[in-house]
């Protein structure tokens, strides 16, 4: 359980209200404690100050919600009603909100319909097909750990570890707004991170393996002899290379006005939703390399002609992956390809691990590689990173820097006149 005292910054005939707010099991709570200050500064940092003209009343009050409060918790899981008994007196009974109960399988259906994205809707309709085939009467009250452990159990006869991760995760994503919406009072069966010991389930995972292409092997793709209707695609995952390994997703929906003073700014789609806490900008210089590359892959409508030519990006990725898998194979009329393949398994997903892979080649910090593909950084410097503007030449420098590994340290240049010249090696 988590609670703090908070000041509500705007001021009535009585002064400064401090609020209580309590966390538990998914439920959030904020309510008024009756207690009251003068001014904002005798209240700093969630503590009293002895500056207030009630110091001693008010410190004693309290202390004694406080106490309550944690002491009530013990024995209920109802946040809201415990707070109430905790602030006003009283029992849990007499504050106990009546509950709209509703099964978990129509609660799952209604959050379902929220979904704006397809893809997002097509990734809980599965999850809850294989809810149904599983326990199609399950409940809330039902759902415990005991259950959640027997349904793993028979999820692992066909998926992966990380595979079940996403199914367990919407399953408790579902949990998540029923508690919210005060649709259910079950007991919450999910492991919080936080809780060491807990009896409750914890949702497994796995390390993904390495999937990015080793330098020498991305050396000869590069100007591997491609069958040509493979071209576009070795082309397409070496400007996503290029362009600090960013997803199939983003570049494909880019579009021209993305394009200016020699960067390409975007949002990552990944952040762009609903539910995301954060919105992601990222920035690229353009280098001559990436340049050549999207010239020959322009596009009408958009930056590049993807979709230009296919109804959604999902339909050309999967012939992208498909074509990268077969370089290298022999190809001949109306049979499947022969031979091995140049990068066995490579896909799209690929081009991001193998920026990130050669940047740490070049002694570049995982900070910076962090940032530079747009990752979120930690809670802890989320302040910090409001003041402070990231140097841009940073990642461009490293950017350069990888694609001159690539190149073997090699990349042109024009002089003041327009004269081509060699830039040698990297420069840190």
């Amino acid at each position: 359980m988590n609670m703090r005292y908070l000041l509500d910054e705007r001021k009535s005939r009585r002064g400064y209200s401090i609020k209580l707010h309590a966390e538990k099991d998914g439920q959030r709570v904020t309510i008024g404690t009756g207690v009251y200050v003068k001014n904002e500064s005798d209240f700093i940092g969630g503590e009293l100050m002895e500056t207030d003209v009630n110091y001693l009343y008010n410190r004693i009050r309290l202390k004694g919600i406080e106490e309550r409060l944690a002491e009530t918790l013990k024995w209920t899981d109802d946040v809201k009603a415990a707070c109430m008994a905790a602030v006003k007196g009283g029992s849990v009974a007499d504050y106990r909100a009546e509950v709209k109960v509703k099964g978990f399988i129509p609660v799952f259906k209604e959050f379902i319909k929220q979904k704006k994205k397809t893809g997002t809707r097509v990734c809980y309709e599965q999850t809850l097909k294989k809810l149904t085939t599983y326990d199609r009467s399950v409940t809330f009250e039902k759902m415990t750990p005991e259950w959640l452990t027997r349904f793993d159990e028979e999820l692992s006869k066909t998926m992966s570890v990380n595979g079940k991760a996403i199914v367990l995760r919407n399953i408790r994503a579902v949990w998540n707004y029923a508690l919210d919406m005060g649709m259910t009072k079950a007991q919450y069966p999910f492991k919080r991170s936080s809780a060491v010991g807990s009896s409750r389930f914890g949702i497994k995972h796995e390390q993904t393996r390495k999937r990015n292409v080793p330098l020498e092997l991305l050396r000869r793709l590069k100007d591997y002899p491609v069958e040509p209707f493979q071209e576009p695609y070795r082309d397409m995952f070496m400007l996503m290379v290029y362009l600090v390994g960013i997803d199939i997703v983003d570049i494909l929906h880019l579009k021209k006005t993305d394009l200016a003073d020699g960067y390409i700014t975007y949002v990552r789609q990944k952040t762009d939703k609903e539910n995301a806490t954060e919105r992601r900008f990222v920035r690229v210089k353009l280098e001559p390399e990436a340049m050549e590359l999207i010239e020959r892959l322009k596009g009408k409508d958009w930056l590049l002609y993807p979709l230009d030519r296919y109804g959604n990006y999902n339909d050309f990725t999967k012939r992208m992956n498909r074509a990268l898998k077969t370089i290298g194979m022999v190809h001949r009329n109306g049979c499947r390809p022969t031979g091995e393949p140049l990068v066995e398994g490579l896909t799209t997903k690929w081009s991001r691990h193998t920026w990130a892979t050669l940047a740490a080649e070049l002694d570049y910090g995982e900070d910076l590689i962090g940032r530079a593909l747009g990752h979120s950084q930690s809670s802890a410097r989320n302040v910090t990173k409001t003041y402070i503007n990231y140097d841009q030449r940073k990642i461009d420098r490293a950017n350069r820097n990888v694609i001159d590994y690539i190149n073997e340290g090699k990349h042109e240049e024009r002089d003041e006149k327009g004269c081509m010249v060699v830039a040698m090696k990297w420069q840190r």
